[in-house]
């Protein structure tokens, strides 16, 4: 952040307890893994009702959908993330659709749903020995 001279426009702001506070203050939610593995980040960005953009990497095309609740980029490509990103910022009108999907997608990882399909998956790998 120093080296490019952009201290004004970003805060790492380190550990923190609000995180649901501070997505709400968002308008839109980036994640530019490398590597992921449940995308709980982007749940969590999508419980507050987010649009996303990130990396079609692991378990992240499972929480987003490219087109109806984020938009979704290769890794690395840092072009087409700033372009994703210009996109929403640009586009108030796709910003909101893409955040009301995710919002309603939320609600497909309820908790008590989650586990309750856990569970589903332990049964039937029990019953098959």
């Amino acid at each position: 952040v120093r080296n490019l001279g952009i201290e004004e426009h970003v805060r790492l702001l380190g550990l923190r307890a609000d995180v649901p506070e501070i997505l709400h203050a968002a308008d839109l939610f980036a994640m530019p893994s490398l590597s992921e593995g449940i995308a709980t980040a982007a749940i969590e960005a999508s419980v507050a009702g987010l649009p996303i953009v990130a990396s079609r990497v692991g378990g992240v095309p499972e929480g987003v959908t490219d087109g109806e609740t984020g938009l979704l980029v290769n890794p690395g490509d840092s072009g087409a993330l700033a372009g994703a990103m210009e996109r929403l910022i640009d586009d108030p009108d796709l910003r909101e659709r893409l955040a009301r999907g995710a919002c309603d997608r939320a609600g497909q990882f309820d908790n008590a749903r989650v586990v309750a399909e856990y569970e589903k998956v332990f049964r039937g790998a029990l019953a098959q020995g």
